[in-house]
Parts: C-alpha cells; structure tokens; sequence
C-alpha cells in the first residue's frame, strides 16, 4: 500500500478540494458545459429509451438513446445560455429595484441584462467558476492551516491567471 501522509479520508480532504478548485480556475467553463451536456443528455437518452422500448426492439431503442443522448445534450448547452442570462437578468433587475427605480424601469433593465448574459454567457460562466474555484481554494488552503498572508495573493494570482486562460481568444 502507497502511504500519502494521509491519517484518515478527512485529511485528504482539503487536497482533493484544492484539486477541483484549481480545475475550477483554470478549466471551469469547459466542466460545467460537459457537466450540462453529460446531464441533459443522460436524462434524454433515458426518457427515450424508456418510452420506446414497449414498442421497438433493443437496437433501435439503443440507437435512439444515442440520438437522445447527443440532441439532450446540445438543448442542454442552450439552455446553459439562458439560464446564464436569466441569472445575469435578474441581477439587473434587483440592482435596479434596489436603487428605488420604478419597476417598469427596472424589468426594462433586466431584460437588457438577460439579453447581454445570454450574449456573453461564456465570460459570465468564466468568471463565475473562477469565482468558484478561488473560494473552494481558500477554503482548502486554510483548513490545511496555511496563514491568510499567503493564501489571499496567492488565489488572487491564480484567479486573474484562470481568468486570462479561460477566456482568452485561441
């Protein structure tokens, strides 16, 4: 057996924690779009599956699945879209409504809002899993003990760094 150091599974993990939060930093946007195509497309290919199965043999069944599999997939990915502008909407219309605009204004601006998300719903989902990445890492960081002077600019640098690769032009 490899000895790790580690005593108990709960030792490892804030390690296995800063593992995915630095996934997260740097390759965020690509896990949550498989995530989102891997779910929607489980889903579709069962409900298809499911419901053809009374009436066609395994193969067929079978390949629709896999159809299912791929279309779910893809309409999950749009729908990542909107649900990102949909978020990104209603951050516009509750900025709005806290500074006292009338709401018609405010619904106004969070339609602008849902337009731009949607527009932008890659650099929005980057950012936000950069987000997410750099507090799971300073979670992981400090509860293995490390001082908050060296992890603060230390996640600030990987997160400005997980920004520049996720959303840099290739």
């Amino acid at each position: 057996m490899i000895d790790v150091g580690f005593s108990s599974f709960a030792d490892a993990v804030p390690v296995l924690t800063a593992v995915f939060a630095v996934l997260l930093l740097f390759a965020g946007r690509k896990i949550a779009k498989a995530a989102v195509f891997l779910a929607a497309g489980a889903v579709t290919a069962v409900f298809a599956a499911d419901f053809l199965s009374p009436y066609f043999g395994d193969v067929l069944v079978l390949l629709a699945a896999l159809a299912g599999f791929v279309v779910g997939g893809l309409i999950g990915l749009f729908f990542l879209k909107v649900g990102v502008g949909l978020a990104v909407g209603l951050l516009g219309f509750s900025v709005a409504s806290v500074f006292g605009v009338e709401m018609w204004l405010a619904a106004v601006a969070g339609l602008a809002f849902f337009i731009v998300g949607v527009i932008l719903a890659d650099k929005v989902l980057a950012l936000a899993t950069v987000f997410l990445g750099g507090l799971l890492l300073f979670q992981s960081m400090t509860a293995m003990g490390l001082p908050l002077l060296l992890t603060a600019p230390a996640i600030l640098v990987l997160a400005v760094a997980g920004i520049y690769v996720q959303t840099r032009k290739r």
